[in-house]
């Protein structure tokens, strides 16, 4: 989509360029008009694109209805809008292991949780996969945003009411059932800010276990860097499928158990790469 829209203001650009080149305007001044024109469209579009995002989530979206399953329409325009952010705030994505993700059947993914930006890198990598997110409630109060979040499925995870959190983990385990969509949920339950991981919610693994589901075990490096950066600074993001923990085993045992599996596996990956990031400081 992005692509489709560069070219567009691509050939627009070069029209009124040639235009320009005919009234007799020199190459310097040629340079600075198409450099400004491309800006000037590429802005209006993401203004004109915003604007008319408010009217229709906020015309034809009701949030109090139940939403029974995700909205095709509406996860592809979170996918461009999380693509776009990624191109606007510089960000590089570098993912290993996603060969290992099955694609036969529904899973629960499971990642450490450091920034907002978590979810957004995750969301294009994943658009061929159909997850849908646990997030805090105070997100699907952002403007466009969280509307959009609630017709793709994504689910309000409320970790100080054990009542609301069991709704959520159950709609989760009824997706992955029903065959709508897998899931992605944080069981450290809050963004955290060191490579020193909080203890699982061993909770949050109730919806594999419910459902026989394999747990795929992610890491996830520097998305807390990208406000600071992005977008003049490019920042590099690490996204590493660790493991696939086999749904039988999951269901079989406790849940405690399946999160100490999921947590030192990611805890062991941040640690080694740190390791290696000290070396390589050394070295320079």
């Amino acid at each position: 989509m992005l692509i489709k829209i560069f070219s567009g203001l691509s050939v627009i650009a070069t029209g009124i360029t040639v235009f320009a080149a005919l009234m007799g305007q020199t190459w310097y001044n040629l340079i600075w008009i198409t450099a400004l024109l491309l800006v000037g469209y590429f802005l209006a579009i993401i203004v004109a694109y915003v604007l008319l995002m408010f009217i229709v989530t906020g015309l034809t979206i009701n949030m109090k209805k139940p939403q029974e399953k995700p909205s095709k329409f509406w996860i592809k325009q979170l996918t461009m809008i999380a693509e776009a952010m990624c191109i606007l705030f510089n960000v590089r994505i570098h993912a290993t292991g996603i060969e290992k993700i099955p694609t036969d059947k529904r899973f629960l993914l499971v990642c450490n949780h450091r920034a907002l930006f978590d979810p957004i890198v995750k969301i294009p990598l994943l658009k061929d996969y159909n997850v849908i997110f646990a997030s805090k409630a105070e997100n699907f109060k952002i403007p466009i945003g969280g509307r959009i979040m609630y017709k793709t499925g994504c689910l309000a995870m409320d970790r100080d009411n054990n009542r609301e959190a069991l709704k959520t983990i159950k709609k989760m385990a009824e997706y992955i059932s029903s065959d709508e969509a897998s899931a992605c949920i944080y069981p450290e339950g809050t963004r955290n800010k060191n490579d020193e991981l909080l203890p699982f919610h061993a909770g949050s693994f109730k919806v594999a276990q419910k459902t026989g589901a394999p747990v795929v075990v992610m890491a996830l490096r520097n998305t807390d860097k990208i406000p600071r950066r992005g977008p003049f600074r490019k920042t590099d993001v690490y996204i590493d499928v660790l493991k696939v923990i086999d749904g039988e085993f999951v269901k079989s045992n406790s849940t405690q158990v399946t999160a100490e599996i999921a947590r030192n596996l990611i805890q062991n990956k941040l640690d080694e790469e740190r390791k290696n990031e000290s070396k390589e400081k050394v070295a320079t």
